[in-house]
């Protein structure tokens, strides 16, 4: 590849192995590949507290393919604190020689699970917070120029704006909820003022 690409995606699970298949038919294995990870992506991959399994998988997938991962949500620490991190692995590591014990353990990660379930979301609504992260990767992707980026679309909006040199392509899933997203955000402010993918894949699950 000779320029830089990103891709816009609706991150749903259902999706996931069409992603694969297509980054791997255009770009084979991306030398440099930056997804929206947060820096400690490796230690929160497997804790109760992460929210979707969708870029830990592409990470890992490509990764082992050759290709290096940059870690583009530095600012992710706004919806996922690395004190929740910590407490998290913390769970995940004690034993149970008992009932009592294994109840107590059984009901600390339910709660921590319920607890930063509630909080995560409760971030996820905060547009200071999102536009934060947005800051943040496209701080990211300008100092280190990775072949391929992959993101969620409403970061790759907002990137694409400041960067319309980029190579943006769209990629969602044929749903219901998705057609209906989509079809309402050709009518925002913000998509208009927006750079216009030059590929909109749409995928049948």
């Amino acid at each position: 590849m000779t320029n830089q690409t990103i891709i816009g995606v609706h991150h749903h699970e259902h999706n996931l192995g069409a992603l694969i298949n297509y980054v791997t038919a255009e770009y084979d294995t991306p030398k440099r590949l930056m997804l929206e990870l947060p820096l400690y992506w490796r230690e929160l991959k497997d804790t109760p507290i992460t929210e979707d399994s969708y870029f830990y998988t592409l990470a890992e997938t490509f990764e082992k393919r050759g290709s290096e991962i940059i870690a583009g949500d530095i600012n992710h620490g706004l919806i996922v604190s690395r004190s929740l991190c910590d407490r998290a692995n913390q769970s995940l590591s004690k034993q149970a020689d008992n009932w009592p014990d294994l109840f107590n353990l059984i009901g600390e990660r339910l709660w921590l699970r319920l607890s930063s379930e509630i909080i995560v979301r409760w971030n996820l609504l905060n547009p200071y917070k999102n536009r934060q992260r947005d800051y943040g990767m496209l701080k990211v992707l300008e100092e280190t120029k990775p072949e391929l980026t992959i993101v969620g679309d409403s970061h790759a909006q907002y990137i694409t704006r400041k960067r319309p040199d980029l190579d943006y392509t769209r990629f969602r899933s044929d749903t219901f909820t998705e057609n209906l997203t989509d079809s309402i955000n050709m009518f925002t402010i913000k998509r208009m003022l927006g750079k216009r993918p030059q590929k909109n894949i749409v995928v049948k699950v």
